[in-house]
């Protein structure tokens, strides 16, 4: 299979983020007197800025593998270039649905628990994209699907975390040069 050293490569750095997550800042809650009078949420600790640019520019690795080789990896699945086009149209609607969800659950649960989950849908929908090339095709738009849902799900985690590093408004700024890297 030609897309094993791809496919197999991102699921490690899917499994590696996992481990990473642990290191990743806790946050708590505390009254500050403040303009509105409104509860704000703080980091108790949190890494370096530049870990958290690493960590998206990581994520952003991901994305750039999946698609520049979607084609492709259709392809090898024995898709046609119409059905890969449709299968992808088709998928956009469950991969906005990650954004939709990131915005439901807010933070609710943190923002470590939604990325750990992120990392295992990712993990899942490149064992899908594997997986399908071996010409199942339900496989190759599931893949495509849920690893999408899980991207779109999990970026705004990655800069919420980032946002609520001290600074961290302004080191947003440098977040599309480094997902372009």
């Amino acid at each position: 299979n030609p897309w094993e050293s791809i496919v197999f490569y991102l699921i490690g750095l899917s499994i590696i983020g996992i481990f990473i997550s642990r290191a990743l800042p806790q946050r708590e809650k505390k009254e500050l007197d403040n303009y509105s009078n409104k509860k704000q949420t703080l980091i108790k600790w949190h890494p370096s800025i530049i870990l958290m640019l690493f960590a998206i520019l990581f994520f952003a690795i991901n994305l750039g593998a999946i698609w520049s080789f979607t084609e492709r990896i259709g392809n090898a699945t024995g898709l046609n270039l119409e059905d890969i086009g449709n299968y992808l149209s088709t998928s956009l609607p469950f991969q906005a649905l990650g954004a939709m969800l990131a915005v439901w659950i807010g933070t609710r649960y943190g923002r470590i628990a939604p990325l750990v989950l992120v990392l295992l849908g990712q993990i899942l929908g490149l064992y899908c994209i594997y997986i399908a090339s071996q010409g199942l095709e339900w496989a190759f738009f599931t893949g495509i699907s849920l690893w999408g849902f899980s991207w779109n799900l999990g970026i705004a985690f990655h800069l919420g975390l980032m946002s609520d590093l001290p600074d961290g408004q302004r080191i947003l700024g440098y977040v599309p040069g480094v997902e372009k890297v």
